[in-house]
């Protein structure tokens, strides 16, 4: 290869063998050198599919070589101007593109870009819009279409029979259905049930026990005429069983109603809301009992049953003292306690035992006593008087030597009687007693003497008048 020749010719580098060589890899030679052709226009000599007049495609390549990337691309998509921006373009107005263009959709049939209530998305509406894009306006299949009733009688409830589907009402019909009878305007879902043999109210009954003129009727299940408040009924007629009364109060006897007479059994038998009021008849007699004692004074009622505060009996003599009553123990008060007709009897509570003082000394004798709320005259509270004849002898009296009890303590003429002497002790028996051993006494006592004068009580032979001996003593 001789490129050095004056008429060489340049060859290009067909690396991708696609017939299109690569401008910047040349050779110039007489002949074509192998793997290079005459022309260029290979814009990517490494890829057979891409070269000048390839055909172009979404795919982010050059292919045609022409220097614009999916220019012309034989599978770029079609895009519709949406210019109401509802997801529907214009189909008279569109772009060829591999990608989707600003204000441009993939779907097109919009009947009215202007509006977004128009489209072939949209359901129809009572909006005097095409919002579907069928071509009509309003039809009756609009989404918001309201269901018409014929309304014959005028009542504004129509025959759920008639309805039809519009937008706009047609001529006399009403938007309400449910009427029961178009022939009648008393009759409808808004009419009020009454006892006239018409469904009034269009609820399928008639004459039912809501129906505003319905009464009410009260169960008399012990058949006495009266019945019960609690199980009644309404209904435009009277049901088997019913009275129209609900003044029965036990309505499982006959023998209770408001006609009876009240009897003392638990019951109210005159249905007056009370059980065994006083007036019943056969109600016993009961007393106040004011001081609650369990006795009852003058004060009565009659009552079938105990009233508080009242007793069976009237033997109380004083109701307002509730120390003052048959079972009360007689006190020495003044007062008849135990209601025997009888004020501080012998024997009463706090009652005295009280003794015979016949000689008046203020000490009373054992044998003589009674018992008395009150000191009877001539006796004293005590019974320690020894001897009831003399009022020189009492227990209050000194003892005296004279042979009597005087101070009655058992004991005569003791030492230290009222006359009594001082005898000194005569040990040693020589008549001369010691005194540092003496005794008070009536009389003389044995083994004492009346004299003082013994100066050694152990000896007999050391007294006064005994002859001294030379003996030391």
């Amino acid at each position: 290869m001789d490129d050095n020749a004056l008429d060489a010719i340049t060859f290009y580098a067909d690396a991708d063998v696609d017939g299109y060589g690569d401008a910047g890899v040349t050779a110039r030679a007489c002949a074509v050198p192998p793997g290079y052709l005459s022309n260029a226009g290979d814009c990517n000599d490494r890829n057979g599919g891409i070269y000048t007049g390839a055909m172009e495609y979404c795919d982010g390549i050059d292919n045609d070589c022409d220097g614009v990337v999916d220019d012309g691309a034989t599978n770029a998509g079609t895009w519709y101007l949406d210019a109401d921006q509802d997801g529907y373009g214009n189909s008279a107005i569109t772009i060829q593109s591999c990608s989707q263009p600003s204000g441009y959709v993939s779907q097109g049939g919009d009947c009215n870009d202007v509006s977004a209530l128009a489209s072939p998305g949209l359901s129809e509406r009572c909006d005097s819009v095409d919002n579907d894009c069928d071509g009509q306006i309003d039809e009756s299949s609009a989404a918001d279409a309201r269901t018409w009733y014929t309304d014959s009688d005028g009542d504004g409830y129509g025959n759920p029979a008639t309805a039809q589907a519009a937008c706009a009402q047609p001529v006399g019909t009403v938007l309400t259905g449910g009427d029961c009878d178009d022939s009648r305007a008393a009759s409808s879902p808004a009419g009020t049930e009454a006892c006239n043999g018409y469904d009034d109210d269009c609820d399928g009954q008639t004459d039912e026990s809501s129906a505003v003129d319905a009464a009410a009727w009260y169960r008399d299940a012990d058949a006495d005429g009266y019945g019960s408040a609690s199980s009644s009924q309404r209904a435009c007629a009277q049901p088997v069983g019913y009275v129209a009364n609900s003044t029965d109060c036990n309505d499982g006897n006959s023998n209770v109603s408001p006609a009876d007479t009240e009897l003392c059994n638990g019951a109210d038998d005159d249905c007056d809301g009370q059980t065994d009021e006083d007036s019943a008849q056969g109600a016993p007699t009961w007393y106040l009992d004011a001081d609650s004692d369990g006795y009852g004074g003058s004060a009565s009622r009659a009552a079938c049953s105990q009233p508080a505060g009242y007793v069976s009996n009237a033997s109380d003599c004083n109701d307002g003292n509730a120390a003052i009553s048959p079972a009360d123990p007689e006190v020495c008060n003044g007062s008849d306690d135990d209601c025997d007709g009888q004020t501080d009897e012998a024997g009463a509570t706090g009652s005295a035992t009280w003794y015979r003082d016949a000689d008046s000394d203020g000490y009373g004798a054992s044998g003589t006593s009674t018992i008395s709320c009150n000191q009877p005259a001539g006796y004293v509270s005590n019974a320690t008087d020894c001897n009831d004849a003399s009022a020189a002898i009492s227990p209050g009296d000194a003892e005296a030597c004279n042979g009597y009890d005087d101070d009655c303590d058992g004991q005569t003429d003791e030492a230290g009687a009222t006359g009594s002497s001082t005898y000194y002790r005569d040990a040693d028996s020589d008549t001369y007693g010691s005194a540092a051993s003496t005794v008070l006494s009536c009389s003389q006592p044995a083994g004492y003497v009346s004299s003082a004068t013994d100066c050694n009580d152990g000896s007999a032979a050391i007294r006064p008048g005994a002859r001294e001996v030379c003996d030391g003593g």
